[in-house]
């Protein structure tokens, strides 16, 4: 019997449903954005949606990546709304003294679909 690895996530916002799914494969990877994706981006694997936010990670646009990709536009935004948000969360809180989120961050961070991971 062969997998055809779909998942199911419901959510608020298009951003927590593709979060959810995505966390629900149990993947043990890290994504890697030490060479440039934009090339692999154009044939659809498993690792596709991976390439897009890591192409969207080192700047891409998304009109670009939809062009190659030929996924609609609306999407890559939405991706791009996770790749933007985790950007912000970085700045604001990763090297600084103060590791309490504002209500405001963390709001917006439950609505994109972002969790606090079990080992915090």
């Amino acid at each position: 019997m062969k997998s055809t690895g779909e998942v199911m996530a419901i959510g608020r916002t298009l951003e927590e449903s593709l979060q959810k799914a995505i966390r629900s494969l149990d993947l043990d990877i890290a994504v890697s954005i030490a060479e440039d994706p934009i090339d692999l981006i154009s044939t659809p694997t498993d690792k596709r949606l991976f390439q897009i936010y890591s192409a969207l990670k080192k700047g891409h646009a998304v009109a670009e990546i939809a062009q190659r990709t030929d996924i609609d536009p609306f999407f890559i935004r939405k991706i791009k709304n996770i790749v933007d948000f985790e950007a912000y969360l970085e700045g604001k809180y990763l090297n600084r003294h103060t590791k309490q989120m504002s209500a405001e961050d963390l709001r917006r961070a439950k609505r994109l679909g972002f969790h606090r991971p079990a080992d915090c």
